[in-house]
């Protein structure tokens, strides 16, 4: 029984011996094996069944345990023995190889991770555990954990999903509503709604300016009018689009498969020591990804975890946001995109439906404090008309017209740029990196071109080099989401003539990419 058992562990670690370097004639085992084969001794086809995952009929659990107990602590043994004396390793010329070309230190679980990559990448997985996260994730395919399904989030969401990545979205709302109003689509944004496959459905229900016109705040002469929708394919690659948020929302939600939205989902911490990230929620479940993207907003709880709690820096400028039906115009005509500038405020009034049916418009002005316990408040018409007073007798009838209860007023926030965009498995994009004002109308799109850039560069690296991916990420989205956000900061935004190409003709998917600097070492 000894001498078989002897025989039977020695091919279990055959693998293990020849790629650690032991001399070949350990292959004269072969021979061996299928003289023990052809026998069908007990123990090894109990060893043999279990291994393949197939038992014979009658085969009781204690006798299966009692046949393969002794491979199971002859493999402890040896993993011991490699563990306390790493010195047996400089005698296994393979594995001294792969440790010093690692470049990682010589502690006792990189010795015990080593040796265990050599068991289960073998197929004698079940002796051991303790792979490394690197090692853990090329075994299985990655599970990509969104946290936010805002433009961004969803943008992210649909390109793994469509590449067949297994991608959840987990979101703190209890549905999907027609939330927020009028946005701007640049032909950068729209290039990667193209990629998506909503792009066709997208135009069909938003507008596609004539110009953008920009005015006197008073007199209403013309500073600057860009043309757009006669040369926004042909000089950009894609339309310029103006469209209710909330319609383009939920194109994109439509684009995801049942499912891979999550609602109700808070997220209220997350823990990346071991090899993966936990994900823990508000409802008490606690989720499990391999990637976790950060989408989720100024007030991001994903950023948070990462780098602590800091509030946003409020910039002294509040927004004015009103939406009604384009019926209350009684037959007044106006412009499809036009902004009238005063020196320190200004005014933004678009269609924001292809049947041009609402009419939206927001302000700039300044407010030296914000001291609303949320985000945004309630505003009286006479404050509106108050902050505005003396402008064209077009904005006077705009604000007249508003419904009571239709104005809102909010505060922007920003952030400095991070120092960082990733830590470990995580990274962030968007408002939770790095917030903006909203004077380019290019808010949403840098969290398109975020998430479509992320995409990109994990699947350039694959995404079980998720690091090299979010380096190459960071190297080539922080200087342009740095200028475009310096840029809405100083809101002269084609005021006055201006060539937007660097904004609107960028096209993420075929822009050259940016090599990240190495590390000093």
């Amino acid at each position: 029984m000894v001498a078989s058992q002897m025989m039977l562990t020695i091919p279990i670690f055959m693998p293990l011996a020849r790629q650690l370097g032991f001399d070949p004639v350990w292959i004269g085992v072969v021979v061996l094996l299928s003289l023990e084969l052809s026998t069908m001794t007990p123990p090894f086809g109990l060893l043999l069944f279990v291994m393949m995952g197939i038992a014979p009929p009658g085969t009781s659990l204690f006798t299966v345990a009692r046949a393969v107990a002794p491979y199971i602590g002859f493999g402890i043994v040896l993993l011991g023995l490699l563990v306390a004396f790493p010195q047996i390793t400089l005698f296994l010329p393979n594995l001294a190889a792969r440790r010093a070309a690692s470049g990682r230190s010589d502690d006792v679980r990189q010795r015990f991770v080593y040796i265990t990559f050599f068991l289960e990448e073998h197929g004698v997985c079940a002796i051991v555990t303790g792979r490394s996260n690197e090692e853990k994730a090329m075994a299985r395919a990655q599970r990509v954990a969104i946290i936010g399904a805002g433009l961004g989030g969803a943008t992210a969401a649909a390109l793994f999903e469509q590449a067949g990545h297994d991608v959840v979205v987990y979101e703190q709302a209890p549905s999907f509503d027609r939330l927020g109003a009028g946005i701007h689509l640049g032909p950068n944004a729209v290039k990667v709604m193209d990629r998506i496959g909503v792009a066709d459905e997208l135009i069909r229900t938003g507008v596609e300016p004539e110009h953008w016109v920009s005015r006197m705040w008073d007199t209403g002469d013309e500073l600057f009018s860009l043309p757009l929708r006669s040369v926004s394919m042909e000089r950009y690659g894609a339309p310029y689009l103006t469209v209710h948020r909330g319609d383009f929302h939920q194109l994109l939600i439509k684009a995801l498969s049942p499912g891979i939205l999550r609602y109700r989902k808070q997220l209220t911490g997350l823990d990346q020591s071991g090899s993966c990230v936990k994900l823990r929620f508000s409802d008490g479940t606690v989720e499990e990804a391999d990637i976790v993207v950060g989408a989720d907003g100024l007030n991001s709880l994903v950023r948070e975890a990462l780098l602590g709690p800091e509030e946003p820096i409020y910039t002294g400028v509040v927004g004015h946001r009103v939406l009604y039906p384009a019926t209350l115009l009684d037959g007044y005509e106006i412009a499809d995109f036009t902004k009238w500038w005063h020196d320190d405020k200004h005014i933004i009034v678009y269609y924001i439906t292809h049947q041009r049916d609402e009419v939206y418009f927001v302000t700039g002005a300044p407010q030296a404090e914000w001291t609303a316990p949320n985000r945004w408040e309630y505003c009286s018409k006479e404050e509106l008309s108050a902050c505005f007073a003396g402008f064209h007798p077009e904005v006077q009838r705009l604000i007249d017209l508003s419904p009571e209860g239709s104005i809102t007023k909010w505060g922007f926030f920003e952030r400095e740029p991070l120092t960082l965009w990733s830590l470990g498995r995580v990274v962030l994009l968007g408002d939770a990196c790095h917030p903006m004002k909203p004077h380019m109308g290019q808010g949403a799109a840098m969290a398109i071109e975020d998430a479509a850039m992320l995409f990109r560069c994990l699947e350039k690296t694959g995404l079980q080099d998720y690091r090299a991916g979010f380096r190459l990420y960071e190297a080539n989205r922080k200087d342009r989401a740095t200028l475009v956000q310096e840029t809405s900061r100083s809101n002269r935004w084609l005021r006055e003539p201006t060539d937007p190409s660097w904004v609107f003709g960028y096209d993420v998917f075929n822009v050259p990419l940016i090599e990240p600097e190495m590390s000093p070492a």
